[in-house]
């Protein structure tokens, strides 16, 4: 009987360590995607209004050469 407990609980700390790592690789992930998400929000070439903003002057560019 004491030999099923130790393999119980050696198998109950194992799943415990896989639950602590896979933890830890989605809080990075979460990070990493909170990052890059920050980091689009920065850059004002990608925002909507922005990318408005630089069709509207291509498009007087091309008027003004037009002319």
């Amino acid at each position: 009987m004491c030999l099923f407990r130790s393999k119980f609980k050696d198998a109950i700390d194992y799943l415990d360590q896989i639950f602590e790592d896979l933890k830890k690789e989605c809080d990075v992930a979460t990070e990493d995607k909170n990052n890059n998400a920050s980091q689009r929000e920065e850059d004002p070439r990608r925002t909507a209004s922005s990318i408005g903003e630089q069709e509207a002057a291509k498009r007087v560019d091309n008027e003004n050469d037009r002319r």
